[in-house]
C-alpha cells in the first residue's frame, strides 16, 4: 500500500490537539532532538513540503506517533 500524505488538520486531528500545541510539541523542526518533549521513544513528525505554503505529513509516522503520546 502506498504511503498517505496528511494535511496538517488531519495529522493534528490524530492528536485532538489546536494547532499551536501540535506545531510547538509534535513537528520535527531541528535535528539534534527528534523526540517529543517528556518520552525517550516518541519521534516527531518530520513536515513533507508540497509547495511553497503547503505543509503535510506521512500517514504512517502520525498513526504511529499518536498510538504512542
Amino acid at each position: 500500500m502506498p504511503r498517505q500524505i496528511l494535511r496538517r488538520k488531519d495529522a493534528r486531528a490524530r492528536f485532538s490537539v489546536k494547532r499551536a500545541k501540535f506545531d510547538e510539541d509534535f513537528v520535527l523542526r531541528a535535528d539534534d532532538d527528534p523526540f517529543v518533549r517528556g518520552t525517550d521513544d516518541s519521534v516527531l513528525l518530520a513536515p513533507v513540503r508540497l509547495g511553497a505554503r503547503y505543509v503535510g505529513f506521512f500517514d504512517d509516522e502520525a498513526f504511529n506517533a499518536a498510538a504512542i503520546a
